[in-house]
């Protein structure tokens, strides 16, 4: 069943970027088939018995979300710096960059908590602010998500019934 559903996703998505490039479907489609072709290897991998593949794949799938989250943070300094440098100086260019900053701040106060403080006297104020951070983070979280959700629910009924043309806009 779940190989059914990791095929339909595919060919789902590869009609909507067949169809049109642009669309704001594609993006939700690729997250969705990568996340159920991952999930459909594991499950190949454990039907298939070979015990230490599917262990590299769990574990491969378990450090590289991470893993591609900081490289998203350094990619998003360096775009806001290209940004800065390009656009000027505006409240709105400087999104991408405090954002790669948020991120690398993020997994920098993992690491000072992680590893703890009783011999860095300077890094346990620097620890008081991991929980402000933290609610930051997950309240950011949050908002976007909740956000991205409302769009996507949103989405069909836009796709469908325009109120300028009666054409499909996606």
């Amino acid at each position: 069943m779940l190989y059914i559903i990791t095929g339909i996703v595919i060919v789902a998505f590869i009609f909507s970027m067949l169809r049109d490039n642009r669309s704001m479907w594609n993006p939700a489609l690729l997250i969705i088939g990568v996340f159920f072709s991952y999930l459909s290897l594991v499950q190949l991998f454990y039907t298939s018995g070979d015990e230490n593949v599917y262990m590299i794949t769990l574990a491969a799938g378990f450090l590289g979300v991470p893993f591609l989250v900081f490289l998203s943070g350094i990619f998003l300094i360096y775009n806001g710096f290209v940004l800065l440098k390009r656009e000027g100086k505006s409240k709105v260019n400087y999104l991408s960059l405090g954002m790669g900053i948020l991120i690398i701040a993020f997994y920098i106060m993992i690491f000072v908590r992680a590893y703890g403080t009783d011999n860095y006297i300077f890094l346990s104020k620097i620890l008081g602010l991991t929980y402000f951070f933290h609610i930051c983070n997950l309240l950011i979280c949050n908002f976007f998500g909740f956000a991205f959700a409302g769009f996507f629910s949103v989405l069909p009924a836009l796709q469908f019934y325009s109120q300028e043309k009666k054409t499909m806009i996606l």
